[in-house]
């Protein structure tokens, strides 16, 4: 999370709340309003703002729900897929170049922290629920 948080201030085309809401559509399809403000945390009310911006720059499409006539949700179109691709790749190239000044010990050892950090952390999730 602290290195994505890091590599989402490259300089990329999307910002992190539009990227990690386009990312949230593409892996978890079709939401609503109500379900994409849960899921990312927000307000319903700065949610809906950055749903208005994503449909007028063209990164989603807004459609009536299936499952509910009543409800809209939002789809991530083919717009939206390739500046979510071409930011991820970016974020790659970037995070490649920083770690190829470190040699396969030194990336080992990062490797080892990190995976300890998280378990801490997955433990603590776990333990204050």
């Amino acid at each position: 999370m602290l290195i994505s948080s890091a590599m989402r201030d490259i300089n990329t085309q999307l910002t992190a709340s539009r990227f990690d809401t386009l990312k949230l559509l593409k892996t978890q399809g079709a939401m609503n309003l109500s379900q994409l403000a849960k899921q990312r945390k927000v307000k319903m009310s700065s949610m809906s703002v950055m749903m208005d911006q994503l449909l007028k720059d063209g990164s989603v499409i807004k459609a009536r729900s299936k499952s509910d006539r009543r409800q809209h949700v939002y789809i991530i179109n083919r717009k939206g897929t390739t500046l979510l691709s071409e930011d991820i790749a970016q974020m790659q190239t970037r995070l490649e170049s920083i770690l190829s000044d470190y040699d396969h010990q030194q990336l080992a050892q990062f490797d080892d922290l990190v995976q300890s950090i998280s378990s801490k952390l997955i433990k603590g999730i776990a333990t204050n629920g």
